[in-house]
């Protein structure tokens, strides 16, 4: 369980969060959701003690993640960045790195096998041994995912995981994505897509002015809603048991 009382920071004099609290279950994967400049990734930093909070508490399970060394929260909370950097490595190099956490003098035949199984899933094992400073957008994406994955962590953090992707690998990272967050995980997933955080989410977190707006199942996502965070009017539809929003274009009302 990911507990989050009473959170608040400001960047210098700036409020950016002001009292968030929330509670995310084992197994839950929860879209952060809100319009631009919400405040979603500080949030997520906040969650991964990048930035820390002047107020407030940050649980997991029964530990306060203040309290926690940096070796225990980086076993406990894997983060995949909106701007990613990599070093001089190979792909196989920089994947490798998520098992640093449990490294203490030499690496284990088992850091060398969850590396290959997660560049085989990512189908990376070809690019492998290239720099993965030679890669595309795209695959350097998908390059940081795989790391956080072997991290084996309960917790892992995405910032817009599937910005760089094109469709097909958005919906593959997001079915790989909803595959490892089994019972004893939990996934946080800050995203712009409405549509792709309604088929990849289960909890959905709505900011606005600071604040949590509206959090739970995807019963709570209504035009009415939408309205409300983004300012946009939109038509909510059900396809296949899935809803789908349509932003409404301006001279619709007039059409009807």
């Amino acid at each position: 369980m990911l507990k989050v009382e009473d959170l608040t920071f400001r960047y210098q004099n700036t409020l950016v969060l002001k009292e968030i609290n929330f509670t995310i279950e084992d197994g839950d994967i929860v879209a952060i959701l809100g319009a631009n400049g919400a405040g979603k990734s500080t949030l997520l930093k906040c969650l991964n003690h990048i930035l820390k909070s002047e107020e407030g508490t940050i649980k997991i399970d029964e530990s306060n993640l203040a309290l926690l060394k940096d070796k225990t929260k980086a076993q406990l909370i894997s983060y995949v960045p909106q701007e990613i950097i990599f070093g001089d490595f190979t792909v196989f190099d920089a994947v490798l790195m998520g098992r640093t956490p449990y490294l203490r003098f030499e690496l284990k035949e088992e850091d060398l096998m969850m590396t290959n199984q997660i560049l085989e899933r990512f189908h990376l094992l070809d690019d492998a041994l290239k720099n993965v400073n030679t890669l595309s957008g795209g695959q350097k994406q998908k390059v940081a995912i795989a790391r956080a994955l072997v991290q084996d962590a309960k917790i892992i953090l995405f910032d817009e995981p599937t910005s760089n992707l094109d469709l097909k690998n958005q919906l593959e990272i997001g079915a790989l994505i909803k595959k490892i967050t089994t019972n004893d995980k939990i996934t946080v997933v800050a995203m712009h897509d409405l549509n792709m955080a309604i088929r990849l989410a289960n909890k959905f977190l709505f900011l606005k002015n600071h604040q949590v707006y509206a959090y739970g199942s995807s019963k709570i996502i209504t035009a009415k809603l939408i309205k409300e965070v983004y300012d946009l009017d939109v038509e909510i539809v059900d396809f296949n048991q899935t809803k789908m929003i349509i932003p409404k274009e301006e001279n619709d009302d007039e059409k009807n």
